[in-house]
């Protein structure tokens, strides 16, 4: 072990690798970080993170390290025990992207797509940096892209009836849209729209020039952005299907500070803007078109989730003592940005939660990182995972990527969590909860936290406490499923969600202070059918929606809430002995 290895800092400054495209924008990325002079292609992305392909230099006195040989040195300190333990490598990849031109039509594979892809490919002896290469690694991709500037993307596919009205008539019958009757069977129509190519695509172009010549003169604000965005893919891109993606596609306007995350399986395409982009560590794209790079049809439409949605993600704002402290929250795992804009009177302190890259865009920031660091705008710092205490001064803003993304399954030792499903929790018990969150209690030895689960962001709830999730049926459910542990308690009126929690042993309280049981959960799905059975008839009408609850059913939820938590913690104690 060398000399610079055995000091293990806690902090190091970075140099980052620029990637050239010919769609890249220089300007565009050069007022928010730090690029070498180039030559040929303009810049389109700096990466801040240990990607094989092209990883950031840690700087030390006696010389720059490649970021992922530093972390296979010492990923314990470097990660932190718990992204050791669980990933072995910096699990996320941070990126500046600016973009000048349209990038191709995309979309990335989930987890288990990635990893059989990525095992294929390496089976078949396909070179890893080979042009019909889709599969660089076995990872999957989802990605959140925060606006720095106005930017522009399209993202997931219109409603059915949206994409017939902006194909219009002639195209619907040319490209058999009638087949189409439920977003499953866009498989098909990507299948056979992109697979056009050659001669037998020219008469599809010319009809698709005319329909976007239409659209384009309309008084319609978004039939002419569909319009004239057609028009110029299809100079852009001529004899290529990507032209059709305005009319199938969602055009999306992000202002800045507002941000867009991508899940698995939706298709993709970033326009124009400059951007702040994290992800899972992966660099794997299977492309559509509106590029010339390899394209594969087949794979896309085997990958593609036609009910998969971008989520447009606010961020969740607080303010104390001169820091304005922005949190993007998404369902991803493996990452989570953050932003300080921090005044000259700021001093923000924190434990890190794992290893972290900061960027500082504006204004000079001073860190205490186990040693002092001025970083400067357009620089950049990877700070370790197993650092004890980060302090951060201003004036300056500050732009942290954090991984993994903090989940409060992961309190570790004696305490518990309640989940709160969100999106049905009736809004004016949500102070309630949300004042545990602010002050937590101990009941005994066991600490009790609270921690909600929505489609969205919810007013008044600490973005720490808080896991978005893709808005679906039963989304929600799943996560918290997926989350929750044995002597755990969850807040649900759904009476199978209960019954499956309850057989793992997780306590079950509805939002009228009702405590499910093993022996009464049979009960309650009998008066639910029986009920639902009365409604369908008209004899019974459904609950009114949307009335205020009074003091006395509020108390009766805090009282029976309190005597769950009593009886959870008393169990957990005693299991603990």
């Amino acid at each position: 072990m060398t000399d610079m290895e055995a000091t293990l800092p806690c902090a190091a400054f970075l140099e980052n690798p620029v990637q050239q495209y010919a769609w890249g924008r220089t300007e565009g990325i050069a007022p928010f970080i730090e690029i070498p002079p180039l030559n040929g292609l303009p810049a389109g992305e700096v990466w801040m993170g240990s990607h094989h392909r092209a990883p950031s230099k840690a700087i030390f006195d006696k010389g720059a390290v490649p970021l992922d040989e530093l972390v296979r040195a010492a990923p314990e300190h470097w990660l932190g025990s718990k992204a050791a333990r669980h990933y072995g490598d910096l699990p996320f990849l941070f990126k500046v992207l600016a973009a000048g031109a349209p990038l191709s039509l995309q979309l990335h594979p989930d987890a288990k797509a990635a990893k059989q892809g990525f095992a294929k490919e390496e089976a078949a002896g396909i070179p890893l940096l080979a042009p019909d290469r889709s599969f660089k690694d076995p990872n999957h991709k989802p990605e959140l892209a925060v606006a720095l500037t106005p930017f522009k993307a399209l993202a997931g596919f219109r409603p059915l009836e949206h994409i017939a009205q902006f194909l219009g008539p002639e195209l619907c019958r040319a490209l058999s849209w009638n087949s189409i009757a439920r977003t499953e069977d866009l498989r098909l129509f990507m299948r056979r729209l992109f697979e056009a190519r050659g001669a037998g695509f020219m008469p599809l172009e010319n009809m698709l020039e005319s329909r976007a010549q239409t659209l384009a003169a309309s008084t319609a604000s978004e039939e002419r952005e569909a319009g004239l965005l057609a028009l110029d893919l299809k100079a852009r891109y001529p004899g290529d299907p990507g032209q059709f993606a305005p009319f199938i596609f969602n055009i999306l306007s992000l202002e800045p500070g507002e941000g867009l995350f991508v899940p698995a399986g939706v298709i993709h395409a970033y326009l124009t803007g400059s951007i702040l982009e994290i992800m899972a560590c992966s660099d794997n794209v299977i492309r559509a078109g509106l590029t010339i790079k390899h394209i594969d049809i087949e794979l896309l439409c085997d990958i593609l989730d036609p009910d998969a949605k971008p989520l447009v993600v606010e961020p969740y704002i607080t303010h104390a003592e001169g820091v304005e402290h922005a949190v993007w929250n998404t369902p991803a795992d493996e990452f989570r940005l953050e932003r300080l804009d921090l005044d000259s009177s700021a001093n923000f302190a924190y434990a890190p939660e794992g290893p972290e890259i900061l960027l500082c865009t504006q204004g000079k920031a001073h860190i205490q990182a186990g040693s002092a660091f001025d970083l400067k705008a357009r620089s950049s710092l990877f700070v370790a995972g197993s650092c004890e205490q980060v302090a951060v001064k201003g004036p300056a803003t500050v732009w942290r990527a954090i991984g993994p993304a903090p989940k409060a399954a992961d309190a570790a030792g004696n305490s518990l969590t309640i989940w709160v499903d969100g999106d049905s929790l009736p809004r004016d018990l949500r102070p309630l909860l949300v004042k545990r969150v602010l002050s937590p209690r101990k009941y005994g030895e066991v600490l009790v936290n609270v921690h909600f689960v929505a489609a969205r962001a919810l007013s008044g709830v600490p973005a720490h406490c808080m896991t978005l999730v893709e808005p679906g049926e039963g989304a929600a459910d799943r996560c918290i499923e997926s989350l929750a542990q044995p002597g755990d308690i969850v807040i649900t009126r759904d009476i199978p969600f209960a019954e499956r929690l309850l057989a793992k042993n997780i306590h079950v309280i509805n939002d009228r202070g009702n405590v499910f049981t093993r022996d009464s959960i049979a009960e309650r799905r009998s008066i639910r059918d029986v009920m639902a059975e009365l409604r369908a008839v008209g004899i019974a009408q459904s609950s009114p929606k949307g009335s205020q609850r009074t003091s006395a059913e509020t108390k009766r939820f805090a009282d029976a809430l309190e005597r769950t938590i009593v009886k959870a913690a008393r169990l957990k104690k005693a299991a603990a002995r």
